[in-house]
C-alpha cells in the first residue's frame, strides 16, 4: 500500500513569511510532517526578487519547478515538466484573451502552466480568478485558496 503525497504550489501572495496566514501555517505543518509537498515555480523566484526579502528567504525552503522560459518572468535557461506546455490555452481559459502585456495575469498563467507541466495537484493563491471554476473543471491542477486546499487534502 502506498500513500499519495499531494503536490502543492504556492503563489507569492500566500508565501506566509511572517506566519500570519493561519491556513498556510496548517499547510506548512502538513509539509513538515511529509503529508504534502510544497513547491514554488521558477516564476515565483522572479516575483520575489523585487524586495520582499522575508518571502524570498522562505521560498528557499521549497523545491523549484520549471516550465518554459519567459525572459523577465521565469528564472533559468531550460524547460522542465512531464507534459507539454499549454500556456496560451491556460491563459485564454482564465482571461479569454491572449495578452502578454497584462503582467500579473500573464505570470499567473505561467505559474499554472508550470503546475500543469509538472502534474501538480493544487495551486494555492489568495487572488480571485474570474474564471477559476471553468479552469478547475478543465484541468487536473486546482486553483484554491489556503482554506480550500486544507479541505481538499483532508
Amino acid at each position: 500500500m502506498s500513500i499519495y503525497i499531494q503536490r502543492v504550489v504556492i503563489d507569492a501572495n500566500v508565501i506566509n513569511a511572517r506566519g500570519g496566514i493561519l491556513a498556510m501555517n496548517e499547510l506548512e505543518s502538513f509539509f513538515h510532517k511529509g503529508i504534502i509537498q510544497i513547491s514554488k515555480t521558477s516564476a515565483l523566484n522572479i516575483e520575489l526578487q523585487n524586495g520582499y526579502l522575508p518571502g524570498l528567504n522562505k521560498a528557499k525552503s521549497y523545491d523549484t519547478l520549471y516550465g518554459l522560459n519567459w525572459v523577465g518572468h521565469t528564472e533559468g535557461f531550460f524547460s522542465g515538466g512531464e507534459r507539454e506546455s499549454r500556456l496560451e490555452i491556460i491563459h485564454k481559459t482564465l482571461w479569454e484573451n491572449w495578452d502578454e502585456s497584462e503582467r500579473n495575469s500573464f505570470r499567473d498563467s505561467i505559474h499554472l502552466d508550470i503546475c500543469w507541466m509538472n502534474r501538480v495537484d493544487f495551486f494555492v493563491s489568495s487572488e480571485k480568478f474570474k474564471r477559476k471554476q471553468q479552469f478547475n473543471q478543465e484541468y487536473d491542477v486546482k486553483i484554491v485558496d489556503p482554506e480550500e486546499c486544507i479541505e481538499n487534502i483532508k
